[in-house]
């Protein structure tokens, strides 16, 4: 997405004293409020626009080295449960109504990961090999 569409606030945070996340009762008044650190108040947007689509995750190579920060580890589980569902979604139709004919691209499986052969991808029952492709 280009800077030109993305809100204002995704990429300004104005220098205040107090940050705040509120939410309010049918009313209009605060049910709930909870302070925040300016870098909690940043890291919060940075997560919400991620998650709305308005930025790409961060990358790893912004990470820290060692330490997994938070942001990364929900990172890691929000993408970890749409692998799981995507795949398992698959994996559920394709027992059940079997797979389309045709032939698997061998470019989207990789000859190598971490200097490891890859001989084939088995995930919650959905099994490919390179022989398949």
């Amino acid at each position: 997405m280009n800077q030109q569409s993305v809100p204002e606030w995704v990429n300004e945070t104005p220098d205040e004293t107090t940050y705040d996340l509120v939410m309010f009762d049918e009313g209009g008044g605060p049910a709930q409020r909870i302070e925040l650190t300016r870098d909690e108040f940043v890291g919060l947007k940075e997560h919400l626009a991620s998650m709305r689509g308005l930025v790409p995750p961060a990358s790893m190579a912004e990470a820290p080295v060692g330490r997994v920060t938070q942001h990364e580890l929900n990172a890691f589980l929000d993408l970890y449960e749409a692998f799981y569902r995507l795949v398992y979604g698959a994996a559920r139709r394709a027992a059940e109504y079997g797979i389309e004919p045709g032939e698997i691209d061998a470019d989207v499986m990789p000859e190598k990961v971490d200097d490891r052969p890859v001989t084939g991808f088995d995930y919650c029952g959905f099994s490919v090999s390179r022989r398949d492709c």
